[in-house]
């Protein structure tokens, strides 16, 4: 069977863009969040707005 993740919730991800946009690096927001960075990065990669134009 796979493993089960679990989103981040809205506040988090706020947290997350505000953090990012501070250049915290992506180690501390994981500590400070209690999140494994490689879940922070899948969020992000999830999430990511891409402008074509």
């Amino acid at each position: 069977m796979g493993t089960c993740y679990a989103h981040l919730d809205l506040e988090e991800r706020q947290k997350l863009a505000r953090w990012r946009e501070a250049k915290l690096p992506m180690k501390e927001i994981a500590l400070r969040l209690g999140r494994a960075p490689s879940t922070l990065y899948r969020e992000m990669r999830r999430n990511r707005f891409v402008d074509d134009e």
